[in-house]
C-alpha cells in the first residue's frame, strides 16, 4: 500500500512519443523478403480451389469426386482358359461391369450408359443386361431397361428380374423368359411402399439350394416357385389368413 502521483494521460502520451522516437523502426517480415519468394507465397496462399463439370456429366459432379480413386484403379474382367490357351475379355468400355455367374459357363454383364444421367437425377436407376458364353466370350443382349435384377440361380444357369408386377427367370443358355408369378395366387407388389414408384417389388427372399425353384415373398406368406413358373407353394400357409408375417432373422 502507497501513495502515487497519478499522472495525466497527456503525461502518458508524452513520455510514449519520447521512447518511440529513439527506437529505430521495425520492418515488417513480409518487407524483408525478396519480391520473388514473396510473390510465389502469395500466390500460394491465394491459390483457388477449381472443379469443372458440365452440365451434361452423367454422374453428379459430387460423385465423381467420391468415386476419383475407383476410376482411376479400374480394370476389366479377363478370362485365360489354361485348356484352350485362351484369353478371354469380357469387358469393355461399353460393358464395363461384368460378374461371373456360379458353376462359371456365363457371365452377366451391365451397361447403364443410356440411363446414367437420368438415374442420377431422378434415382431411377435402370441397366440393360447381357448374357455372356465364357468360353467363346460371344455376348448378347438380355435385357433392356431392366430395373429390378436380382441375380443368378446357384447352379448359374438362370438369372431373377422384376418387371411391371411380376417376377421372371432368364435362361441363359436358350435366351429365354420365364413369367414365374402369374399363376400364383397372391401378389408381390409392394403396396406398403410409399415411395414414389410404379408397382415396386417385395424383394425375394432368394433360391433353393439347387436353383429349381425361388423363394418369394408377399409381406405374409413365403412362397416356394418353380424355376419356370407354375401354382407354386405357400411353404407357411397362414400369414396372410392370421395377420402373421413370416420374415427371415439371421
Amino acid at each position: 500500500f502507497g501513495i502515487n502521483e497519478v499522472k495525466k494521460k497527456e503525461d502518458k502520451v508524452k513520455e510514449k512519443g519520447k521512447k518511440e522516437k529513439g527506437k529505430p523502426k521495425e520492418t515488417p517480415d513480409k518487407e524483408k523478403e525478396p519480391v520473388k519468394d514473396r510473390a510465389k507465397k502469395d500466390a500460394e496462399e491465394e491459390k483457388p480451389g477449381l472443379v469443372i463439370w458440365h452440365w451434361l456429366d452423367k454422374r453428379l459432379q459430387s460423385m465423381q469426386q467420391v468415386q476419383e480413386s475407383r476410376d482411376k484403379n479400374f480394370n476389366f474382367l479377363c478370362i485365360y482358359r489354361v485348356k484352350e490357351k485362351k484369353f478371354i475379355r469380357l469387358a469393355d468400355e461399353e460393358v464395363r461391369q461384368v460378374v461371373a455367374a456360379p458353376k462359371h459357363r456365363w457371365a452377366i454383364g451391365f451397361d447403364n450408359r443410356e440411363y446414367e444421367l437420368i438415374g442420377n437425377l431422378e434415382g431411377r436407376r435402370c441397366q440393360d443386361i447381357y448374357v455372356i458364353n465364357l468360353k467363346t466370350g460371344a455376348r448378347q443382349l438380355a435385357l433392356k431397361k431392366c430395373r429390378w435384377y436380382f441375380g443368378p440361380s446357384p447352379d448359374g444357369s438362370h438369372f431373377l428380374y422384376y418387371d411391371d408386377g411380376d417376377y421372371y427367370t432368364y435362361k441363359m443358355a436358350s435366351a429365354k423368359k420365364y413369367n414365374i408369378t402369374k399363376d400364383v395366387p397372391t401378389s408381390f407388389i409392394n403396396e406398403e411402399d410409399d415411395h414414389n414408384v410404379v408397382k415396386p417389388p417385395i424383394r425375394p427372399r432368394g433360391w433353393v439350394k439347387d436353383g429349381v425353384s425361388v423363394l418369394l415373398y408377399d409381406n405374409w406368406d413365403v412362397w416356394n416357385v418353380p424355376v419356370h413358373g407354375g401354382k407354386g407353394v405357400n411353404l407357411t400357409v397362414t400369414g396372410k389368413k392370421e395377420g402373421i408375417r413370416y420374415g427371415r432373422r439371421f
